[in-house]
């Protein structure tokens, strides 16, 4: 197996050259993951029982702020890096950040740090900013709540505020049978302090924040679980996403790659690691000592191991199922989670796959189709029959995605 400790720091190149992926690969040499660097933090509007923290970053990248009623000038362990508190990530990628902290106490001081990620995550240098005092007979916020997770839990988060509706789907139309009140399968459900995904009619759940981000997914993704959900069998706990990398967390050295089923595959040695065109930077710590072993990944000359991304001749194609699959677009690509910087060179190997069909956007995905919103589920496209229908499930319209649907097949219909 790779012991992390033996290598030196190498830096892989890739072509990205890539003609319908033209906005996120420009026809560069990419040198693989960057850091967003986070500058001009600062404070503004503080409340009673809230604070505005603003800042830039680099490149375009994700929002969050963690908290305490104490400093940290020595950073913790991720997610909350040893604060008390988190906000719920806001995934929409930007350079202007601007996160409010709310439900905090009247007349405290408080110390902040904005947290962003393209891929991997950075941490932002420490401020500091002190509640209105309580006016005459008032009182304060909620003792630093502020419906973050915190540090270390199950992969929690309380969910977003439902935004003000910005659009209205197109309802005229008859949009099949109704379901039942259990969200579709596909959709990331927030039960008490887990995340759940209904697949196959059962929930699944995701055991800390780890598991959940090799997905791809953010919290704010999650809706609340209704009673429905709950009734729905408990099926087993998620892994880790397959074609993740992930640093053991069991002894902080060995780098494996997630398979199928959720098993661990260790590579021979530092050299076929690197000539895979993998990397060390931005891998996710994760305790893999309940995972299946599986086969060692030992040959550059085989095709890349599955869950893979590779690029050849402008076009990605994800290896699964012993086939190559390639995405429909750039926009469905991004509905993974998935970022470029995962993205590796093909080999002869790969090419010599079968080519399997087209992806699709990924399930749990809202899709705005030129003014009528979907939720995509298996595979088809299911409609709302009014907004309330949308926002009464939990739906965000700050998830909607534009993009095109007409070839999916139309199922039922939410109410």
């Amino acid at each position: 197996m790779i012991k992390r400790t033996i290598l030196t720091t190498t830096v892989i190149f890739f072509l990205a050259a890539c003609s319908s992926l033209a906005s996120e690969l420009p026809g560069t040499i990419s040198t693989g993951i960057v850091l967003p660097q986070i500058s001009a933090e600062q404070n503004a509007a503080p409340s009673t029982d809230s604070v505005t923290i603003i800042w830039t970053t680099s490149h375009p990248a994700t929002s969050r702020v963690i908290y305490d009623t104490v400093s940290h000038p020595v950073l913790g362990a991720a997610p909350n890096y040893g604060y008390a508190n988190s906000t719920v990530e806001d995934s929409t990628l930007v350079t202007s950040h601007s996160v409010t902290v709310a439900g905090l106490s009247a007349g405290t001081n408080y110390f902040f740090r904005p947290v962003s990620h393209g891929s991997p995550e950075t941490v932002g240098a420490e401020i500091s900013a002190t509640t209105a005092s309580a006016p005459a007979g008032g009182g304060g916020g909620g003792g630093g709540g502020g419906g973050g997770s915190s540090g270390g839990g199950g992969g929690s988060a309380s969910p977003s505020p439902t935004p003000t509706p910005s659009q209205t789907p197109n309802t005229s139309q008859v949009l099949g049978e109704v379901l039942t009140n259990a969200h579709p399968n596909g959709t990331l459900i927030l039960d008490g302090q887990t995340i759940y995904i209904v697949k196959d009619g059962q929930r699944y759940g995701f055991r800390n924040p780890e598991e959940y981000f090799s997905h791809g997914y953010g919290f704010s993704q999650a809706v609340p679980a209704n009673d429905s959900d709950r009734a729905l069998p408990e099926a087993a706990s998620m892994k880790a996403l397959e074609g993740a990398l992930v640093l053991d967390a069991t002894d902080g050295r060995t780098v494996y790659m997630i398979g199928s089923n959720g098993v661990k595959r260790g590579f021979t040695s530092a050299e076929v690691f690197q000539q895979l065109g993998y990397s060390f930077k931005g891998l996710l710590k994760i305790d893999l000592s309940d995972y299946t072993v599986g086969p060692v990944i030992n040959l550059t000359s085989e095709a890349h191991p599955e869950g893979a991304l590779v690029l050849d001749q402008g076009t990605v194609w994800w290896i699964k199922n012993s086939s190559r699959l390639g995405f429909a677009s750039d926009v469905v690509f991004s509905t993974y989670g998935f970022t470029f910087g995962r993205v590796v060179a093909a080999n002869a190997a790969d090419m010599a796959l079968p080519v399997g069909p087209l992806v699709k956007f990924r399930d749990g995905t809202l899709v705005n189709d030129q003014g009528t919103i979907y939720v995509i589920s298996d595979g088809k496209k299911l409609g709302f029959r009014s907004m309330n229908a949308l926002l009464t499930r939990g739906y965000a319209l700050k998830n909607v995605i534009n993009g095109r649907v007409d070839a999916y097949e139309a199922s039922a219909a939410l109410d």
